[in-house]
């Protein structure tokens, strides 16, 4: 253990020998011109480097051309990956710190191109303004709700009711009595069940977070006691297989609302 934590702080504490063993890992093999090419520092500085790396059994050379040694290739793809993990999990913390890690069976690292929406002093439903917009848009949406919002079901049903986009919903025990019984929301409820382009089914389980998947989006909120609080959005095809995936697994146990 200990002598793992110290090949770690060994790597950690010095940028050039990450970028060296990053290069090398890239490249397959580099010469020490070509290396200095690509890293930011001094001559003298890479060439110690490569050395301590040598030295460590990370790097081996051959002739004048440098290269990963076995055990250097399977730290350089952990750390790579760590790294990535953790600049995806600091991009993401406005949607995770509403979620426990299990809430969310995928690779976090397939959502670090994702763009997270949160309010802000100007716009504080920017959330809401954000899903909405995709609504509009989209010619096939697919959603699974934990919670519901007038305007996004108003433009549910005109989106309905013009013939241009035909939707699904599974919704919480919660969304479907709102639906049924609210003034504001029954008129809504009664024209989308009229339409043969809506299906609407309800789910007895626990819902933690909202999925969409609208054409090629996929949308993940979050929210606190009912207020949105984050929104990621990503067209990442991984994700987007995911998302589908996930979508018929709570269809399969949902029953259909007629």
């Amino acid at each position: 253990m200990e002598g793992g934590r110290a090949d770690i702080e060994f790597l950690a504490r010095s940028a050039v020998r990450v970028e060296v063993m990053d290069a090398l890992r890239r490249e397959g093999e580099l010469s020490r011109t070509e290396l200095r090419d690509r890293i930011d520092a001094s001559r003298t500085t890479v060439q110690r480097n490569l050395e301590a790396l040598e030295d460590r059994g990370w790097v081996r050379s051959r002739g004048r051309a440098y290269s990963l040694a076995t055990c250097g290739e399977l730290i350089a793809d952990e750390f790579t990956g760590f790294r990535e993990t953790v600049s995806a999990a600091e991009h993401l913390q406005p949607v995770l710190k509403w979620l426990d890690r299990s809430d969310l069976d995928l690779d976090l690292r397939l959502l670090s191109d994702a763009t997270v929406v949160t309010a802000s002093q100007g716009d504080p439903w920017a959330m809401v303004n954000r899903h909405v917009k995709r609504l509009e848009e989209a010619e096939t949406v697919r959603a699974i709700l934990p919670l519901v919002g007038l305007h996004a079901m108003e433009v549910t049903r005109d989106r309905i009711l013009d013939g241009s986009a035909r939707i699904e919903f599974i919704g919480t025990s919660s969304v479907i009595d709102t639906l049924r019984n609210s003034s504001d929301y029954r008129p809504i409820y009664d024209d989308l069940l009229g339409s043969d382009r809506f299906e609407l089914y309800a789910t007895d389980e626990e819902v933690r977070y909202y999925l969409g998947v609208l054409d090629d989006i996929v949308q993940i909120g979050v929210d606190e006691d009912g207020e949105p609080r984050a929104l990621l959005e990503t067209e990442n095809s991984e994700v987007h297989r995911w998302a589908r995936d996930t979508y018929a697994e709570h269809l399969s146990r949902a029953r259909p609302v007629g």
